[in-house]
């Protein structure tokens, strides 16, 4: 698909609001990034998708980076996805997770792992207090439950940032990485 810069975010209307960026999706323009949203100047999006019917074969939301010159061929990839971020939290949302938590964990009471800790905080005494079977058990149930793991990191995050506990918070996204790792081990046995 290389085609010298004709198509691409650096030659697409939607690079007006501010100079060198995507009025989409504000990431940086280049002749090396295209989106599904792609036309030219004066262009229709109908106009568009006559013209480069592959525009169709791109995901919405995505932007797609790929080398763009005479001497490389290659397909778009993926390089900056949208995703739906939640509102903030409300001092009378702060930790409803929990709630959730023992209704779906335990039988009555209080579930031992409410805080989410075991599963987001690495650097934490509860994080221990799980083995990895037992950790990737917990997200296998939370998925089967419909609660994606994603939502309910940024919930558990923006509550611990809520009530001052940055250094939780912050710890959110490692805890993450190290869930995924003990998935792709998991996997690998």
């Amino acid at each position: 698909m290389p085609n010298g810069g004709y198509l691409s975010c650096g030659r697409c209307t939607y690079n007006r609001a501010k100079p060198g960026h995507c009025d989409l999706f504000g990431v940086e323009v280049s002749v090396h990034t295209i989106c599904r949203g792609f036309r030219a100047p004066q262009q229709s999006h109908t106009e568009a998708r006559r013209e480069h019917p592959f525009l169709e074969n791109l995901a919405p939301g995505v932007v797609y980076g790929f080398a763009n010159d005479p001497y490389m061929m290659e397909e778009p990839a993926p390089i900056y996805r949208t995703a739906r971020v939640p509102e903030p939290v409300r001092d009378e949302e702060v930790f409803q997770f929990q709630e959730r938590m023992d209704t779906l964990f335990s039988s009555g009471g209080p579930w031992v792992h409410r805080t989410l800790r075991t599963l987001f905080d690495p650097a934490s005494q509860e994080w221990n207090e799980t083995t990895a079977e037992e950790k990737i058990r917990i997200v296998k149930k939370l998925i089967g439950n419909a609660e994606g793991i994603y939502p309910l990191a940024l919930e558990y995050r923006e509550s611990y940032s809520h009530v001052g506990r940055e250094d939780i918070a912050r710890d959110t996204f490692f805890g993450l990485t190290e869930l995924l790792t003990l998935a792709v081990e998991d996997k690998g046995n």
